[in-house]
């Protein structure tokens, strides 16, 4: 029984290495492509102005991603991920009050953006998660959903201790498909974040990721034939060989 295990992890990992090495592979070359264009083009040009001026236009954007912090909505700040995790297993906590909230929504996108634009080190998973888990917060909460649901007694009883975990558990799978797009790995991720789950919240994530991929392509689409837009595009090898055409 040892050799098909042994030959089972070995086609594992060679499939992981397929999957993780090659493209990423592919994309340093086009990476290292584009910065020898640049530091070649820099050399025949003053750098240190322009190395300045775009130290300087990090740093604005990096304090206006602080500032909106601060004035807007201090719960914000962080990725958001363990709090939503926490959400999702039950933990009940009084900073929760302040966490899905509109003015908490606001200032995490803003922030995110000035801070993604600054060049500092984070990605952009957590923040989408935590406004996308927001959403379905204030979704959840409204008095329109709940005489929705109440009216739909096909559906079941509104019970909002459940539902609205699931429909964060639905919020967070979209913010990772936003961030990624993949909405596969959206819903695999609110998978690992709960320990509990329901067999009826595996096709509602589907289909709420499948409806969010489906938005993000087509909103791209749109600014992309109406205008320069390839930074949207940044992940795909369209927008790769766009950029180091530029």
């Amino acid at each position: 029984m040892r050799v098909p295990l042994l030959v089972l992890m070995l086609l594992r990992a060679l499939q992981a290495f397929y999957n993780g090495f090659l493209p990423n592979f592919a994309r340093l070359g086009s990476w290292n492509v584009a910065m020898f264009l640049m530091l070649e083009q820099s050399l025949h040009e003053a750098w240190i102005p322009k190395f300045f001026k775009f130290l300087g236009f990090n740093l604005l954007l990096a304090f206006g991603s602080s500032l909106s912090l601060f004035l807007i909505s201090p719960a914000a700040a962080g990725s958001g991920i363990p709090d939503v995790k926490a959400y999702l297993n039950g933990v009940e906590s009084p900073v929760f009050r302040n966490f899905f909230t509109i003015k908490t929504f606001v200032a995490k996108v803003i922030g995110s953006a000035l801070a993604v634009g600054s060049s500092l080190v984070m990605g952009k998973e957590g923040p989408m998660l935590h406004a996308g888990s927001i959403l379905a917060v204030i979704l959840g909460s409204s008095s329109w959903f709940k005489q929705k649901m109440d009216a739909a007694s096909h559906w079941g009883t509104y019970t909002y201790n459940r539902d609205i975990r699931d429909l964060v558990a639905c919020g967070a799978a979209c913010g990772v498909c936003t961030a990624f797009k993949a909405p596969v790995g959206g819903v695999l991720f609110a998978m690992e974040m709960s320990t509990r789950w329901r067999k009826e919240l595996t096709w509602r994530c589907f289909l709420v990721s499948a409806i969010t991929i489906v938005v993000v392509k087509y909103s791209i689409s749109i600014c992309v034939s109406h205008g320069h837009c390839s930074y949207l595009q940044w992940g795909s090898s369209h927008g790769e060989l766009h950029d180091i055409k530029q």
